[in-house]
């Protein structure tokens, strides 16, 4: 049940950014990896507050993240961003995933994030999931969004 719930998230976000775009409303998705009551209780010392450092489990990273989606600086719609890594590397890494999978990760060299620095650090990232999908006629190709919802937004935005 967990991840069908996740992976409606995922639909709906997609769904709501293309249906929303005339009204110049972007949606996405966040997928956070940060320390919890439940993860501290599942999870023990891996979860456990760093009292010197670089906390990689510190919410305040999610905080930092949700914050830019939901500024005006945010330029994507329709995708799931996270601050999740690989190997260990949580609270300095951002993902943008394409569909089910990760598409870049990029980090921060263990800082703490601000928005300036997303900003600055997914402005090279794709606006559009690149993919394909079944079709009547076969295997068509598939953009999300697609051209005229990023038109529509950057006429409104504009």
């Amino acid at each position: 049940m967990y991840v069908a719930a996740k992976a409606r998230i995922a639909a709906l976000t997609v769904s709501w950014a293309l249906e929303l775009a005339e009204l110049g409303v972007r949606v996405n998705a966040l997928a956070p990896v940060a320390r919890t009551r439940i993860s501290e209780f599942v999870a023990g010392p891996l979860m456990s507050t760093i009292p010197e450092g670089f906390d990689r489990m510190s919410p305040d990273h999610v905080a930092t993240l949700a914050t830019y989606l939901a500024s005006p600086a945010c330029r994507f719609t329709g995708r799931v961003v996270g601050v999740v890594g690989v190997v260990g590397v949580v609270g300095d890494s951002l993902t943008l995933f394409e569909g089910w999978t990760i598409g870049s990760i990029v980090g921060n060299g263990e800082q703490a994030w601000d928005v300036d620095t997303i900003e600055r650090t997914l402005a090279d990232l794709p606006l559009q999931q690149r993919g394909t999908m079944q079709g009547l006629a076969g295997v068509d190709d598939l953009t999300t969004p697609p051209d005229d919802v990023l038109a529509t937004l950057a006429t409104i935005e504009g």
